[in-house]
């Protein structure tokens, strides 16, 4: 069975949805057959059991320049 998390910040944030991402990931790559990928901003650790991706972002600062969508404003 393959598994795989993408959540921009897996490996760079470390609380919340991320370390529960990394801590699943961490537990299920133990299984035997199973394999477990993270696509994320961060960058990769050498102490894990799973593999990681290194996907890069733009960071979220740089929207608040943008002026607001009528549509997207509500």
């Amino acid at each position: 069975m393959r598994i795989a998390f993408v959540l921009p910040g897996l490996h760079r944030v470390c609380c919340g949805a991320e370390d529960a991402f990394e801590s699943l990931a961490e537990e299920l790559s133990q299984f035997e057959g199973i394999q477990v990928v993270l696509f994320g901003s961060g960058f990769p650790r050498k102490e894990v059991t799973y593999q990681f991706f290194h996907c890069p972002n733009i960071d979220r600062s740089f929207f608040v320049r943008w002026k607001p969508i009528p549509i997207f404003s509500i």
